[in-house]
């Protein structure tokens, strides 16, 4: 839920907390007048004195009264007001609670989406690690099992034999760690993309290369084979099928090894990323990296010249 939704949502809510309020306050300003008005004063016509010249009234045993008001009807008007009084307190009260109420409302929705959102954010960037991590090990096997031991083989093109290797149906998600592209280093998701896709190249130059080696095969004759070492001897007629054999391997060394290493690096650079984002969550981190550091003789391709 973006923030525009989320401040729409909580203005509706506000407004008709509001009108509801504001609807009931009128409804009171109806009741604030008392129905019974108070009676007018009433006064003992025998009390009255005679005009000048007039007769003279009748003679009362009792001394005349005053002027009685209705003292009853007029302290059920004041106890009324004084309701009314407390009335419009108890809707400010009102008021006030549904406002606080509503902000409460929005801030704890806020805090939820906040919540998981960072937390999909830390698992979009494990996965991606995971992604990485597989392509790494399905590469360092094709290197450890199958290109290592002739590394430095002047006749490796044709020691090495048809290879396959399952390509990892793992994949990073991109739309996953697009946010990366807010942050101070928006580079690493097209770093990441560009490590991948040497994987890719990788997988594709051992096709490539199992490709050429069949077609040596197909358009060649077999001489001799030593039975004790499986050495074979061949003939070709056509020369072109064993230097594309020999090209094919030496880009197969070439894209491994270089694949590896974009490997490493981003997935080492992904757990800076997430540890710079959030300093107390844990990432993935190879604790074996010098494993898949090339040293020593197998540093670099060797290439017969």
């Amino acid at each position: 839920m973006t923030g525009e939704n989320k401040f729409s949502r909580l203005t509706q809510a506000t407004l008709t907390a509001a009108a509801f309020l504001l609807a009931q306050a009128m409804f009171a300003q109806t009741n604030l007048s008392p129905t019974n008005p108070p009676p007018a004063a009433m006064t003992n016509a025998a009390s009255i004195p005679p005009t000048a010249g007039g007769p003279a009234g009748p003679t009362l045993s009792n001394p005349p009264r005053a002027a009685v008001t209705n003292v009853a009807s007029t302290n059920a008007v004041a106890a009324k007001l004084e309701a009314n009084k407390g009335d419009k307190r108890d809707f400010w009260a009102s008021f006030v609670g549904l406002i606080v109420g509503a902000c409460l409302a929005y801030f704890v929705d806020w805090l939820k989406e906040w919540r998981k959102r960072r937390q999909d954010q830390q698992a979009a960037i494990r996965r991606s690690q995971l992604a990485l991590v597989g392509h790494l090990n399905t590469l360092n096997n094709i290197r450890t099992q199958y290109l290592d031991p002739v590394r430095d083989d002047k006749e490796r093109h044709v020691k090495l034999i048809h290879y396959q290797m399952e390509d990892t149906a793992w994949r990073v998600p991109y739309d996953s760690i697009a946010f990366l592209l807010t942050t101070h280093n928006p580079s690493i998701v097209l770093d990441v993309h560009s490590a991948e896709l040497t994987y890719v190249s990788a997988m594709r130059a051992l096709d490539a290369r199992n490709d050429a080696y069949e077609k040596l095969h197909a358009n060649s004759k077999l001489m001799a084979m030593d039975p004790n070492t499986g050495t074979c001897t061949i003939q070709f007629s056509d020369p072109r099928y064993l230097r594309l054999l020999k090209l094919t391997t030496d880009s197969l060394y070439e894209t491994v090894d270089n694949a590896m290493e974009r490997l490493l690096k981003e997935i080492k650079a992904l757990n800076t990323a997430g540890k710079l984002l959030y300093p107390k969550s844990e990432f993935l981190a190879l604790g074996n990296e010098k494993e898949y550091v090339m040293t020593g003789a197998f540093s670099k391709p060797n290439r017969p010249a």
